[in-house]
Order: C-alpha cells, then structure tokens, then sequence
C-alpha cells in the first residue's frame, strides 16, 4: 500500500528524484524505476556504497554524503536550485533531530522545482507518548513538522498516519507552491 498510495502517488515518474537515508535500497529500487535521475543523500557512507553495489553502478544514480553541523547538508555543487522534482525519506526522518530536520527543509524549499513535492516519514508523538530514548527516536511531532513546513515557504498536502509501520508516526507529503507569475 506504501509503494501504491503514496510512492507512485506522488513521486512522478521520469523525473529528477532526491532520497534521504536509502539505507540498504530498499525503496531505491522502487524509486529508481520511476525516475530519469535519483539522488541518494545520507549521512553514513557505507550506505551509499550498499546501494551502488546492489544498483551496479546504475548510470542514472548519484550520491551525496551528509555533513552534518552545517547551514545545508544538501550543497548547491551536489544539487541545483530547482532541480529537483519529488523528494522521499522513509525510516530516516524518524531518528533525526527537530534542529536538523528544519534544515533539510530549507535544503528541499531551495532544491525543489516549483510544484514539486516530498514525502517524509517522520514520528508524529510528543515525546510523553513513548520512551523515544530508547528507541533513538526523534522528538517531532506532526504539528511542528507542519510549523517547520510553513517556516520554509513548504506546503502541506497531506500526513497520513494509516500507512506507517510503527503506530504514532506520520508520512507528512507537502509541495513547494507554483511560481506566481
């Protein structure tokens, strides 16, 4: 349902699409049948190699390592202004902090085209609802994450908590606005 509901839903098929956190592939492979190039972003290099040994060096990926503590993590040489048509996180956003997670937004309000859109799983819990200690979980909520959207200049579409694998996360799905002419 995850793949049909919300990944061919909104990740737009042959265009230029932006993971965060691929891990091992695991939604890669989905996301690379649909687009014309895709961007695996992530903090850990090992799992960019992970991916570029399953994928075989697959010309239409491109890969950028996370450096965390500063202003973008996502760099302009590494990404365009605008170049981007969809952005997909899921399973990754849920360990990050709510400092970092507002600038990645920042990073995807600059690298979206307008009109394009992301998808992110996050926890959508306040911290009192479940031990996030233990579990490495982030201290996010849905309403802040919407607030951090709308500080960006993001849209939000939709968050959906029906299609997640952990009770109390979220897929919060949002668009960068059309350009006003």
């Amino acid at each position: 349902r995850l793949v049909s509901e919300m990944l061919q839903r909104y990740m737009p098929q042959d265009g230029t699409l932006l993971e965060v956190g691929p891990g091992g592939g695991r939604w890669t492979e989905f996301l690379l049948a649909r687009s014309r190039r895709l961007i695996l972003v992530d903090v850990a290099q090992r799992c960019l190699e992970l991916c570029r040994d399953r994928f075989n060096g697959d010309s239409r990926l491109h890969f950028w390592l996370v450096k965390p503590g500063s202003d973008s993590f996502i760099a302009r040489a590494a990404v365009p202004d605008g170049s981007v048509d969809a952005v997909w996180s899921y399973d990754a956003f849920v360990h990050i902090n709510p400092t970092d997670i507002a600038v990645y937004l920042g990073d995807f309000a600059r690298i979206l085209r307008p009109g394009g859109v992301g998808v992110i799983h996050h926890t959508g819990r306040s911290p009192s609802d479940v031990d996030y200690a233990e579990a490495f979980r982030s201290q996010m909520n849905a309403r802040f994450f919407a607030h951090l959207l709308a500080n960006h200049g993001l849209e939000l579409i939709e968050q959906n908590d029906a299609l997640v694998h952990k009770p109390g996360d979220v897929i919060t799905v949002f668009r960068k606005p059309a350009q006003r002419r």
